[in-house]
This record gives C-alpha cells, structure tokens and sequence, in this order.
C-alpha cells in the first residue's frame, strides 16, 4: 500500500491529494500510473487472498472477498490460541482428570485406612501376620524374652572397643590408625582405598602412577607450560587463545611484549616463539632487546623478501604468533 504522495511530488504535506491553486503556483495532484497500479494490486491480492477469481464485470468482489475472510477466520479450525484445558475456558464446575482421579484414590485410601498397596486387602493382612490367629499372644510371649536394653559398651559384653569416655595415649591411638591404614589398601584407578598425595618431585619425574596429583602442584610440574599465548599481530593486537597471559602489549611494528597473568617464580625460564602468515622467503622471530621477567616477556619479528644481507631484514607485524615457556618456577 502507497499514498499519492510517495509516487508524486504534486500531493500536499500529510501526501493526500490537493485541488491546487493555480493562482499561487500550486499544482493540483497527479494521479500516476505507479499509485493506481498500486492500489490495483492491493484489491486484486485481496480477492485472490480469500480464494476467489478475478472476474471483470463484477463490482462486488473486494465485498465478497471481506465476506470470505470473516467467514474463513470464525471456522473452529482456523482459529488460533485456542485453550487445551478446562481451565484455559474459565470452566470451573468440573472435576479435572488429576482431580478425578485423587477423589477416587483418597476415597480408597480412607476405605483401607491409608494402608500402603502391599498390605491394602485382608488376605495381604493375614499373610503380613503369618495367618496367625492369635499374633497378638505370640508377640506378647517373644518380648517377654528379650533381653534388657544396654546403654554401654559393658553392658552388652563387648571389650574389644574404645569407650566414648575414656582417654587415649599417644601409642593406642596410633595402633587404632594403624589398625584402621591396614584394612585399607592403596587406592586404584578400579580399587577404593587410601589416597596419597604426591610430592612436587613425584610430580616432575611422571613416574608414580599411585599418588594423587593436585592442580596447584600440576601447575608447578615442570614438564608443564608455564604460559602460552597465540595471537593476531596485524592491526589492533587480537588474541586466539591462551593460559597464565593478561594481556600483549603492542610496542611497535614486530614488537610485542606478552605480560602474564601470574608472576613466575624466577626469569631463568625457556620460551619458544614462531610466527606466520607471510610468504617472504625468509621470516625470524626471537626475544626482544629486554631481557625476560617474571612478569613479562618481550619479543621481537622480521621478515625478508629474498635470501640478501641483513639490510633487507625488516620488523614485521604477523597475523600467526605464537608463544610457548617453559620453566620459570
């Protein structure tokens, strides 16, 4: 749909059309072809929109068009949003299927006394007392003979325990532990048992496959990197990915420094840096002019077209960068 005033400049401000006044130089709208094809296709995907063919001749069709439409939208079936439930249809003088059928079940469950289902008829009674007629004197005579309650240790005849009340020394405590370690067997990866820390020597040697390793002692393990760091050293530095790095610091063209998130424990550490991303024939990456820190690492790129002197070496920003150290700790 279209006003007059989007086909014609000839329309007046709200673009509805305009008598004109010829006087003062104000045209009168134009009709043009584009609005009246416009509002041509409007009628015509109405007539077509409620299913019926476009007859000339027939100057009721936008009516039975709307006709159409109402009659299709007030069919039950076309109607959407429609409720699924009673409630949904402010019913509320019915029982609903939840509620039918806990009606039927509490009126059960007062019949047999809320019994539980394996003991909710007589014969399950019966069985549950083992049909015995006179289970009330069997109980009786059984309790008559059951010995008094106990509340120690020495009253139920038992020596070989420790008394809550009793004081310990150094030595029977130690052979209850030793007691308790020997029915404990070194845990497994299938077996229960005792669990043992290992130490960080156990850590950095990777041998013992007994001990439990925790992560402050896996992030301390030698064999380990200490930090990583890939990244897009073109433009605004962006990196990929990476472990124990704050953030780079870009400190020029091919000059980077990697600060870490937490300090190493010394600067005597190993690192290796590599870059990509250019086919020159020649590409270097190495540390940069500051020496390595426990905070910070600075590394410096160059990259050649040819295999030349040393002149032809220039400082080069990669878009592949990686950083890997080791030790530092």
């Amino acid at each position: 749909m279209q006003r007059i005033g989007d086909s014609t400049t000839t329309a007046n401000g709200a673009k509805e059309f305009t008598q004109g006044q010829p006087g003062s130089g104000i045209d009168s709208t134009v009709i043009t072809p584009e609005w009246l094809n416009a509002i041509q296709r409007e009628l015509v995907n109405l007539v077509l929109g409620a299913g019926l063919t476009i007859t000339p001749g027939d100057d009721s069709q936008v009516l039975k068009a709307v006709q159409a439409l109402q009659a299709l939208a007030n069919t039950w079936a076309k109607l959407t949003g429609k409720p699924s439930t009673i409630a949904g249809y402010g019913i509320t003088d019915t029982f609903t299927k939840t509620e039918t059928s806990a009606a039927i079940q509490s009126a059960i469950s007062a019949l047999v006394g809320s019994s539980p289902a394996a003991l909710d008829t007589l014969n399950e009674l019966a069985a549950a007392l083992g049909n015995d007629p006179n289970f009330a004197t069997t109980m009786t005579n059984a309790l008559a003979g059951k010995a008094a309650k106990a509340t120690t240790l020495a009253g139920y005849g038992i020596n070989d325990a420790y008394p809550k009340a009793s004081t310990y020394s150094q030595a029977e405590i130690t052979a209850l532990l030793a007691a308790i370690t020997d029915r404990l067997a070194q845990a497994t990866e299938s077996v229960p048992g005792l669990a043992r820390v290992a130490s960080q020597a156990q850590v950095d040697a990777g041998s013992d496959d007994t001990a439990v390793l925790t992560s402050k002692k896996l992030r301390s393990a030698r064999a380990t990197c200490s930090a990583w760091v890939s990244w897009n050293g073109t433009g605004t530095v962006a990196v990929r990915d990476s472990f124990n790095v704050s953030s780079i610091t870009d400190n020029g063209v091919g000059d980077f420094t990697i600060n870490f998130a937490a300090p190493l424990a010394n600067p005597n550490y190993s690192f290796c840096y590599s870059v990509g991303g250019i086919s020159n024939s020649i590409n270097i990456s190495s540390g940069g002019s500051a020496a390595p820190t426990v905070s910070a690492l600075r590394v410096t790129s160059v990259s050649a077209a040819g295999m030349g002197t040393g002149a032809n070496f220039v400082m080069t920003d990669f878009p592949y960068n990686s950083v890997q150290i080791f030790g530092g700790k």
